[in-house]
C-alpha cells in the first residue's frame, strides 16, 4: 500500500513538472508575441511620423502644383472659347 501511495505521488509530481514545462513554454511564446507586438507598434509610430513629416514637406509643392494646373486649365478653356468665337 505504501508503494502505491509513493507511485501516485510520483505520478502527480511528474504531471506537475510537465505542466510547469508547458507553462514555461506558454510564457516564452507569449513573450515572443509581446515583443513582436512591441516592434509592430514602434514601426507604426515611425511610419506615421515619416508620413506626417513628408506630408508637411510636400504640401506646399502640391498646393502650387494644383494651383498651376487650375490656372493652365482655365487658360486653355479661355483660349478654346476665344477660338470658337472668332
Amino acid at each position: 500500500m505504501a508503494l502505491r501511495m509513493r507511485m501516485r505521488r510520483s505520478m502527480k509530481d511528474h504531471h506537475r513538472l510537465k505542466g510547469g514545462e508547458v507553462r514555461m513554454k506558454n510564457r516564452l511564446g507569449s513573450r515572443r508575441g509581446q515583443s513582436i507586438l512591441e516592434y509592430l507598434v514602434i514601426a507604426t509610430i515611425i511610419v506615421g511620423a515619416v508620413i506626417a513629416v513628408a506630408a508637411n514637406a510636400i504640401k506646399p509643392n502640391m498646393t502650387t502644383l494644383y494651383n498651376n494646373a487650375g490656372t493652365r486649365t482655365g487658360d486653355a478653356a479661355k483660349s478654346l472659347k476665344d477660338l470658337k468665337t472668332e
